[in-house]
């Protein structure tokens, strides 16, 4: 999959402030059960370990090649972790 090279990684956006420590994170399953996970200072806390990337932590969950930036959504505004990214790339571009 070709990557913006100007893309920020998951690290950069909870440096800057545009994810915050604690946030939770979730992801609906077509069963409609809920997967939790929050957003730590070294990535996302999943089940007591932390994943540096949403895409680790989302095959964690699926088993099975995931990508991370779509399968997460913030709890608090049900955007996720890709529209946070496309955001602070529009910004940096602006």
């Amino acid at each position: 999959m070709w990557r913006d090279p100007a893309s920020p990684d998951f690290a950069k956006l909870v440096a800057s402030g545009r994810l915050t420590p604690g946030t939770r994170l979730y992801h609906r399953n077509r069963g409609g059960a809920e997967i939790v996970a929050f957003i730590t200072n070294e990535g996302i806390q999943l089940g007591g370990k932390v994943y540096v990337s949403p895409s680790g932590a989302a095959v964690a969950v699926r088993h099975s090649p995931t990508d991370g930036w779509l399968f997460w959504r913030l709890a608090d505004s049900d955007l996720t972790l890709d529209a946070i990214r496309k955001e602070a790339i529009a910004d940096s571009r602006t």
